[in-house]
């Protein structure tokens, strides 16, 4: 339903069929489902151990001389079970649902409105043709003041226009076209087609002609809803699976590491000023070797007898040489930066980009394993608040799924970001639940009463007596005066 209120506005007004809703609502769901299966582990162990202390049957087993984990073995071959079921939909399923999701979702923002012309407002959703009518009958198809502007990517602008009194309109047997009859009206052409010479008077033609009836053919191809080629997005990272996403991340590492490499010999090549002591020809000088193209603009190399410093090595040089120097550095200390920044954010898009599968790549173990540790959160957390039904254990449900999706969605955006590595960012979620999952099997397991009444009470009563204490000496001091 969220999806469907997102895009609410492109759904409305365009005649969809019942089908299409249908299918995107179903992948809709089918995309919630990963993250819904954890969940439903975690609520599902703590209503079940929680009924089960409740009702003391857990009680009645512990004291046949099984233990906790002995009575926890069926139900966890069921999550084990649980969790590869997981997996599979997440590695094969969700994919291709993702998919299929993002090409309806495509089709159907592209798709135009139906056609529905009201009277007095001019109707756009038909290629090249813009149409208004003074009165429009639905029932009898009839036409009151029509007026079509028409329009080309050839020609732009309104070049053509015809003015009819009334007219009818139908859709042709395989609603593929609009057929509009016209009649008793005129029909304007301003002729601007470049191919054509001007006149003297640097005008274009302008035609009119009138008619008693005029049959006019319109292409409807553009309000049908056409089914895109889903290899557009077939190599998105929600769209595949782990095989295809290390091979694109390969693919993409090559392509960053090639790039690297050009930048630096890019650099070394055309940007670094180098200065050698000695030469072949007197090793007495210093010679200057300039890599950013200032010596090609020079045209030599410049030698000195002294060491130039490098503080002012143009100090030597005449007026003309200097200005030119310093223009032709300029220009490209200008291009040198702007071709960095560039680099830089390149380099940094395609890093985004690689994470982007790496965050896919490990979410599809990551929400599996996780059903492993909610079923140790679970299942002990039921056993110890002995409560089964619907009370606690969605309230307990609630607080450990939303620290898990809270710190989980916390360690994508700092991989997205790259501040963390994609195996850290996309575990956090993970590694945070594994203490409290040992922490409340230890305690279920020594019949830990943490989470009961009367393990507070013990801690609270001697503050309620001081209180009370209080109180009273209060009230008999007030008596006495």
């Amino acid at each position: 339903m969220q999806n469907f209120f997102l895009y609410l506005d492109d759904i409305l007004g365009k005649g969809l069929p019942w089908y299409v809703i249908a299918q995107f609502l179903i992948y809709s769901s089918a995309t919630i489902v990963p993250i819904v299966i954890p969940l439903a582990i975690l609520l599902g162990s703590i209503m079940t151990f929680g009924t089960l202390a409740e009702n003391f049957e857990l009680t009645a087993m512990k004291s046949s001389g099984l233990s906790l984990i002995k009575i926890m073995q069926p139900m966890f071959f069921i999550v084990l079970l649980t969790a590869g079921v997981e997996f599979f939909f997440l590695n094969n399923v969700w994919p291709v649902s993702n998919l299929n999701l993002r090409t309806l979702i495509w089709d159907i923002t592209k798709k135009k409105p139906t056609l529905n012309i009201t009277n007095n407002v001019f109707y756009n959703g038909m290629v090249g043709v813009s149409i208004r009518v003074d009165k429009n009958d639905p029932e009898t198809n009839h036409l009151e003041g029509v007026l079509l502007y028409f329009n080309s990517e050839k020609e732009p602008g309104n070049n053509k226009v015809i003015r009819a009194k009334s007219g009818s309109m139908v859709q042709s047997e395989d609603n593929r076209a609009m057929i509009l009859t016209l009649y008793d009206g005129y029909e304007y052409l301003d002729s601007q087609d470049k191919r054509k010479p001007r006149k003297v008077d640097n005008t274009y033609e302008f035609l009119r002609s009138d008619f008693d009836t005029l049959l006019i053919r319109i292409d409807l191809s553009s309000l049908d809803f056409n089914k895109t080629d889903e290899e557009l997005f077939s190599q998105y990272y929600e769209m595949l699976n782990m095989k295809q996403l290390s091979f694109m991340e390969d693919s993409l590492k090559l392509t960053y590491v090639k790039r690297v490499n050009d930048y630096g010999v890019y650099l070394n090549k055309n940007i670094f000023l180098l200065k050698k002591i000695g030469n072949s020809k007197d090793d007495n000088k210093d010679t200057l070797v300039f890599k950013t193209g200032i010596q090609k603009s020079l045209s030599k190399t410049i030698y000195a007898k002294d060491p130039i410093p490098e503080e002012s090595f143009y100090a030597f040089m005449d007026t003309t040489d200097r200005t030119k120097i310093i223009k032709i550095a300029k220009n490209l200390t200008r291009n040198t930066r702007n071709y960095l920044n560039r680099s830089e954010e390149e380099f940094k898009s395609r890093r985004n980009y690689i994470n982007r599968y790496r965050i896919e790549w490990h979410r599809k173990i990551m929400l599996s394993f996780v059903c492993i540790v909610l079923f140790f959160i679970g299942a002990p957390l039921g056993a110890i608040i002995r409560k089964g039904g619907f009370g606690f254990p969605v309230v307990f449900s609630i607080i450990f799924f939303l620290i898990f999706h809270i710190v989980t969605t916390s360690g994508e955006k700092m991989v997205k970001q790259n501040v963390t590595p994609a195996f850290f960012g996309m575990w956090l979620g993970v590694i945070v639940l594994i203490p409290f999952s040992l922490f409340l099997t230890y305690k279920a397991i020594n019949d830990s009463s943490i989470l009961e009444k009367d393990f507070y009470k013990q801690f609270l009563n001697p503050i309620v007596r001081l209180f009370r204490r209080k109180k009273n000496t209060d009230e008999s001091t007030s008596t006495e005066s």
